[in-house]
């Protein structure tokens, strides 16, 4: 209790509060809770991911004691369509696995007090690039210049694409942009 008369928490638990003015007291009970959640807001890095790509999921939740915290970890994900969007909880991140729209459910509890939040998510196909990325680098090289011929030369379908089938064309630009 300060010299105005706030009383500031300290820890959990309860006391006892007297006052005294001109002869006169008063007591009241106060205690002390841990702070529950009110809300929480999950969020990804990406809410457009390429199929056959990844993003982190990160948890905050808002707390009655006016604070934030960090609960990625404690919370719990679950995907509404596990076809278009898988979770992994344990690395809280998302895998695309087929184009298409779904949502993910965070949900985060502690002390009998549970808050929930929803991540809309899209997966479109995997451009050429991505799809042959085989180090996942971001980078073209020999190694996806020597895939993407291997796709042409067979007439396969590009994995995580819309059934995308590389042309001759599109091995050149490739090579181009590996050189320069």
């Amino acid at each position: 209790v300060n010299e105005t008369g706030t009383v500031t928490a300290q820890s959990t638990g309860t006391t006892t509060l007297t006052t005294t003015y001109d002869g006169a007291s008063n007591t009241t009970t106060v205690t002390v809770t841990e702070a529950v959640p009110e809300s929480l807001t999950a969020t990804t890095t990406n809410q457009t991911l390429a199929n056959g790509s990844e993003t982190a999921l990160t948890a905050t939740a808002q707390l009655t004691n006016g604070t934030t915290t960090e609960v990625t970890t404690e919370t719990s994900y679950s995907s509404n369509d596990s076809s278009v969007i898988t979770v992994d909880e344990q690395n809280a991140t998302l895998a695309a696995e087929s184009t298409g729209t779904t949502s993910v459910v965070a949900v985060y509890e502690v002390n009998e007090t549970s808050v929930r939040d929803t991540v809309s998510l899209t997966v479109d196909p995997a451009a050429l690039e991505e799809a042959i990325d085989a180090n996942n680098d971001g980078q073209i090289g020999d190694t996806e210049i020597l895939t993407a011929i291997d796709y042409w030369q067979t007439d396969a379908t590009v994995p995580y694409t819309d059934d995308e089938r590389i042309d001759a064309l599109e091995i050149l630009d490739l090579i181009y942009k590996w050189w320069y």
